[in-house]
């Protein structure tokens, strides 16, 4: 949805089984543009969505990853953001311990629009980081898709 001078917002929907709406929440940030690339249902119901901040299309600039947490009525439950120039949520999964993995890329400040580094943050389910990783080569790093196998390895 276009709200103003190019920037967008970001609507989360949730429906039931037959297709009907149970709720919708708007998340905006004033001057900017929403872009939510992943979302998940957790063990407890709750949705998890991550994405990222676009301060400039042109430029492809955002303003941080961000990881929304709401409850199964869409109440808002918690918001953190990874600050970073160039930073997007790819993809999120509830590990069995019940926290957060999170993936995604950021810009390297030493190169700036030029080198990014994948991601792995991990959050507890108050929204708590426990762990943050970066991984980085000569290049571009990006982590798109992750899974958890049976044998409780991320990969």
């Amino acid at each position: 949805i276009e709200i103003s001078e190019g920037l967008y917002e970001g609507i989360i929907i949730k429906y039931d089984r037959n297709g009907i709406m149970q709720w919708y929440q708007i998340y905006e940030v004033p001057n900017t543009g929403v872009e939510l690339l992943s979302v998940m249902e957790d063990s407890n119901e709750n949705i998890i969505i991550g994405g990222g901040i676009v301060t400039n299309y042109e430029l492809n600039l955002t303003g941080g990853s961000i990881i929304l947490k709401y409850n199964s009525n869409g109440d808002k439950i918690w918001e953190r953001k990874i600050e970073n120039t160039f930073s997007r949520v790819r993809d999120i999964i509830e590990n069995s311990l019940g926290n957060y993995i999170v993936i995604g890329h950021v810009e390297v400040p030493e190169k700036p629009y030029s080198d990014t580094n994948g991601y792995i943050y991990e959050y507890t389910p108050s929204g708590e980081v426990v762990r943050n990783t970066e991984f980085g080569g000569r290049y571009n790093e990006y982590f798109m898709e992750i899974v958890q196998v049976e044998d409780e390895d991320l990969e």
